[in-house]
């Protein structure tokens, strides 16, 4: 005769997750450009779902974002939100190597919570050598050929993301100002590749590619037969 019933036994579905979330992240583009005195980005659109970080790492560029200049110096950070038209430009003498991510980051139903913060439109990182370095791991990591590179991308790409934002601090946008964010559809397929047509990869890393989605739900809960801390 078993020594417990059913009824004797926890069940754990009915304990409270210690931490639970799900995310959608999808990759437009990340990888490191440099090292061609023709580079440059033609003009064009930002898809309305999207956020790109772009970072000067050497050399000299000056970037035009709804048809204002911006003039970069190394260890500085440039933020396009959806909509902004923008393109880049390089000083032939100083050939530029720059650090380039654009995605988009949902959270349940709703799409890119990164365009909820009102992120400033020039930044100088203080620790710029870390930022390159967790930039740097991330595009090591997108190399991996293991059995487990979902997760370790993934991994990759959060970590990568969650020091950025540490680092920029951008307070939420009023509810006012998330209403009135673009709505207009993403740009055709010709119009968003020209951004990236004179993009030269440098062999530190990967050339453009599609889309990538990655899907986190991450769950964890209390030991078993650990009690519930009060509160």
């Amino acid at each position: 005769m078993d020594r417990f019933s059913m009824s004797d036994l926890p069940y754990h579905h009915d304990w409270k997750p210690q931490f639970e979330t799900s995310l959608g992240l999808r990759v437009k583009w990340f990888g490191r450009w440099g090292g061609d005195p023709d580079w440059s980005i033609d003009p064009s659109r930002l898809g309305a779902d999207l956020v790109c970080f772009f970072y000067l790492e050497e050399g000299s560029c000056t970037a035009e974002i709804n048809g204002v200049g911006v003039p970069l110096r190394s260890g500085e950070l440039i933020v396009w939100r959806g909509g902004d038209v923008f393109s880049c430009t390089q000083d032939p003498a100083r050939p530029q190597t720059s650090l380039s991510a654009c995605l988009s980051l949902n959270r349940d139903d709703a799409t890119n919570v990164l365009l909820r913060h009102a992120y400033q439109r020039h930044y100088r990182l203080q620790d710029s050598k870390a930022y390159e370095q967790g930039f740097a791991a991330v595009l090591e990591t997108l190399e991996l050929e293991s059995r487990w590179r979902n997760l370790h991308v993934t991994g990759a790409l959060f970590r990568w993301l969650a020091e950025l934002h540490e680092a920029l601090g951008p307070d939420p946008v009023r509810p006012r100002a998330i209403r009135r964010q673009p709505t207009m559809s993403s740009p055709r397929r010709n119009g968003s590749s020209s951004a990236l047509a004179k993009m030269s990869p440098s062999p530190r890393g990967p050339p453009p590619a599609g889309s990538t989605w990655i899907i986190l739900v991450a769950c964890s809960r209390r030991t078993p037969g650990r009690p519930r801390k009060p509160g």
